[in-house]
């Protein structure tokens, strides 16, 4: 089981958020409200590659960790019940192997997930120019939000199973008695954490070197490709709280970019005969179309 959602990468998104505050007046009384101007929100998972490209590490020897105690330690070890010849797979089976035989009332088996080597600081200047571009006058913050990092497998048992039973957790915080139950259920686990599958974007942290090689798509590329969606979104001020823009909406913004550019070339302009008036002429008709789609933007340059 382990090895099977091993193969899974955790789930990946480039969030962007825009708000702006509002203050509103009610006689000498001053409110100040945070309005949401949009949340877009896209899965960039499959830029971690396939399932399966993720690479098992176990815990070495001489790191501390959880081994099955309560307590970071360098002991116990299964290296010296493995072969000369013997990999990764035979070391995770035989910690499953510990797991399993492991007399411990309450116990845990955790499975990590991690992402390395995304320069998520030059992706976050790309978006934020990007944003700019249309005008915004909000406050724009950007994160990469990962779910599904861990999975834990506990063992069998009552107090295992009301430890994850939301109903239970929730008497406990609300009534505050998890201050006594956390330091039993700590003192009382035995915890395994001794595997961690990491994904790499690329080979290499930083996105300027020459010689480093995405996994699927570079962020830069990756930007390029998405960035008319972005603003488009933006523009529209869509909320994705509970979706992601997908594929679908990149495309259509494409499309609809293509038709603008084919509907503008197919546009005549007026021609007097002297090359510096047709050229001015040009540049306004171009900056007329820019400021209508600018007004048709929803009131995007409003007070804020």
């Amino acid at each position: 089981m382990i090895k099977n959602q091993a193969a899974y990468p955790p789930s990946y998104f480039v969030q962007i958020h825009g708000t702006h505050t509002e203050t509103r007046r009610n006689g000498n009384k001053e409110t100040k409200d945070k309005i949401v101007d949009f949340l877009i929100r896209i899965d960039i998972t499959h830029l971690l590659g396939k399932l399966g490209s993720g690479d098992i590490e176990l815990l070495p020897d001489n790191k501390r960790g959880y081994r099955g105690t309560t307590l970071p330690s360098l002991t116990p070890t299964v290296g010296d019940a493995l072969d000369e010849e013997a990999g990764r797979m035979d070391e995770l089976r035989l910690w499953c192997q510990k797991y399993v035989e492991d007399p411990s009332k309450v116990k845990c088996f955790t499975l990590k997930r991690k992402i390395i080597n995304h320069d998520k600081k030059m992706l976050e200047q790309l978006l934020r120019s990007a944003i700019a571009e249309t005008n915004y006058r909000g406050h724009v913050s950007i994160d990469f939000p990962s779910n599904y990092n861990s999975l834990i497998v506990y063992s069998p048992g009552k107090l295992n199973e009301w430890r994850i039973t939301n109903w239970i957790r929730w008497v406990f915080y609300c009534t505050f008695l998890w201050i006594f139950a956390w330091p039993l259920l700590f003192l009382l686990t035995a915890r395994y954490s001794v595997v961690k599958v990491v994904f790499s974007y690329a080979d290499k942290a930083d996105a300027n070197d020459m010689t480093r090689v995405p996994t699927v798509m570079s962020e830069v590329d990756w930007f390029h490709r998405w960035q008319r969606a972005i603003q488009r979104a933006a523009l529209a001020r869509m909320n994705c709280k509970d979706q992601t823009l997908d594929e679908a909406y990149r495309a259509a913004t494409e499309q609809a970019d293509l038709r603008g550019v084919q509907q503008g070339q197919q546009q005549d302009i007026p021609r007097i005969g002297n090359s510096f008036a047709d050229g001015a002429l040009g540049l306004l008709s171009q900056s007329l179309r820019v400021a209508e789609n600018f007004h048709n933007s929803r009131g995007w340059g409003g007070d804020w």
